[in-house]
């Protein structure tokens, strides 16, 4: 695997950062520009960039991790790339941003085709590419929730006739949406008639008119990156964008001919190709979108998806207190479920929460590469190894990754190493909300959501952070002081693994309980995931009034 080293240093991922936005708005203006000449339209900007931004994004980064690897270890690249046979040159073609991400997030043999096609870029080209496509197989619905399904299509329908409003909330529980709705006196607008991906049926792939598409055009003036990735469009940009786009706007024709006020949604207008190409219709003739955090928790010195919500929606729901004038702090309805956990009573069980690295960057982030990996697992390592040995048995370790288990070297070297502790994909093992209920003490090794949910449950929770692999706020920053200054935040795997072995050794410890600890969580939860007693009033308000 190579590792992304030259985003090791963060002045250079900002520096990055800077060059990549522009790249991408640049080549946003273009691309948008031919589409619309291509299809007879006259669409605004902002309609493109819902549609092909989010894949866009993702797009450059990839790219612009494996240029910089040639530009610094082109040798070492043409040595490892011997040892793989590159000849499935139509994994280069994508179908949609769902089948681009999960390539070029985890597949070797994607991402090497993708290294030597920088180094011979001569090689590949559209030409000798033909058209494969493996068919994912779609969830079948169950007997028990047949019936679910066909309420939420009836009042979806409903909604979608007579309603203001179209909502898109897949986070928040069934029970609190439909409160919600109750007391708002908003049509329950669910969400089945818009978030159906659309199905690979019929799949053609145009080369003639592609590369008459992306004819570069000695008028842009590309620096070299611009150039190869221009170069690589005929070949890489999704099939739903072109061969399917006029197919793709008659199947939301139907959606389209009910306008709506306000559609408020978390992640559809991400990855849900149907719902943005509907979203980006609406929004073109004056919708309001509302964009809710589907998650959170600590805030970070830039945001790592070039502010493209704050670019597409009217108002976002963020979970802290952030500045602008777009923005605005909610509480947290999908951490309510945790509060359930409060009364249960604790079991004796030790909690560690950790969230892999990505095999490879998909986003320009404030958070550890895979080159920051080995020292993330050395630092694992340290706290289980410094833990007394007598509290492995108690030790649930709760990873999420997407990787094969065999091929998890992570996770396999911890478990060689500490065979007594319980390791378990968070795919297999029970809900967060068991694990949290059963647990004694839970130990973060990462600041977001599972960070949010141990605290809203009353659990002592610790945050152990690398701090070098990490590029918070200010305010964060502030936060962290704080935290460390009550041992609930560590930097250090020694300090951390004392303190466990004291509360673990000690039963009367009343740290968890002192006034200042629950003084430093309370403020926590207040800057950064509030749930407040008054939540409904607080939704309701702001939902009557956006209307």
């Amino acid at each position: 695997m190579f590792l992304s080293d030259h985003w090791k240093n963060f002045r250079k991922v900002n520096k990055d950062r800077i060059y990549i936005n522009n790249v991408y708005e640049k080549l946003l203006k273009i691309i948008s520009k031919k589409l619309n000449q291509e299809f007879r339209l006259k669409k605004p900007l902002i309609f493109w960039r819902i549609i092909i931004g989010p894949w866009l994004i993702f797009y450059l980064v990839s790219n612009f991790n494996k240029w910089q690897l040639v530009k610094y270890k082109k040798r070492q690249i043409l040595k490892e790339l011997k040892k793989f046979n590159i000849k499935n040159h139509s994994n280069l073609i994508n179908y949609d941003i769902n089948d681009f991400y999960k390539k070029a997030r985890e597949n070797d043999s994607y991402n090497n085709i993708c290294l030597y096609r920088i180094i011979n870029p001569k090689k590949i080209n559209i030409n000798n590419i033909n058209l494969e496509f493996r068919n994912y197989k779609k969830k079948e619905i169950t007997s028990n929730s047949k019936a679910i399904h066909l309420l939420d299509y009836f009042f979806s329908f409903i909604s979608l006739v007579f309603s203001k409003y179209l909502i898109d909330i897949q986070y928040f529980p069934k029970k609190v949406l439909l409160k919600l709705f109750l007391h708002t006196k908003i049509l329950p607008s669910l969400h089945r008639l818009n978030i159906n991906d659309f199905t690979k049926k019929n799949l053609t792939f145009k080369k003639k008119e592609r590369l008459n598409l992306f004819d570069l055009d000695k008028n842009n003036n590309f620096d070299s990156f611009e150039k190869f990735i221009f170069s690589c469009l005929p070949t890489d940009f999704p099939i739903q964008y072109f061969e399917n786009f006029k197919l793709n706007m008659k199947k939301i024709s139907f959606l389209s001919s009910f306008p709506k006020k306000i559609i408020i949604t978390m992640i559809s207008h991400m990855f849900n190709e149907k719902f943005k190409f509907y979203l980006a219709e609406m929004v073109s003739n004056n919708c309001k979108l509302v964009v809710i955090e589907h998650g959170g928790c600590l805030d970070y010195k830039f945001d790592s998806f070039f502010n493209h919500e704050d670019k597409i929606c009217f108002k976002k729901i963020t979970w802290d207190k952030s500045k602008g004038s777009k923005k605005i702090q909610l509480p947290v309805i999908q951490l309510l479920p945790n509060k359930t956990n409060i009364n249960k009573k604790k079991d004796d069980k030790i909690l560690i929460l950790f969230c892999e690295i990505l095999k490879f960057p998909m986003k320009i982030q404030c958070l550890p590469y895979n080159s920051h990996r080995y020292q993330e697992v050395y630092n694992l390592k340290n706290i289980l190894k410094r833990i007394n040995k007598n509290y492995h048995t108690k030790i649930n370790f709760r990873y999420s990754s997407s990787m094969n288990e065999n091929n998890n070297s992570v996770i396999n070297s911890l478990k060689k190493k500490f065979p007594k502790v319980n390791f378990y994909n968070y795919k297999k093992g029970p809900p967060l909300e068991e694990d949290l209920s059963r647990s004694q003490i839970v130990i973060c090794t990462n600041p977001e959501t599972t960070l949010a949910q141990s605290i809203i449950s009353k659990r002592p929770t610790l945050l152990y952070l690398d701090k070098k692999h990490y590029k918070f706020s200010n305010k964060s920053n502030l936060m962290l002081r704080n935290l460390k200054k009550e041992k609930i935040y560590f930097d250090n795997f020694n300090s951390l693994a004392e303190h466990i072995n004291n509360l673990l050794e000690n039963s009367k410890n009343k740290w968890f309980y002192s006034p200042n600890v629950k003084k430093a969580y309370k403020l926590f939860e207040k800057n950064f995931f509030n749930i407040e007693i008054n939540w409904l009033d607080k939704w309701k308000k702001f939902l009557v009034n956006l209307c």
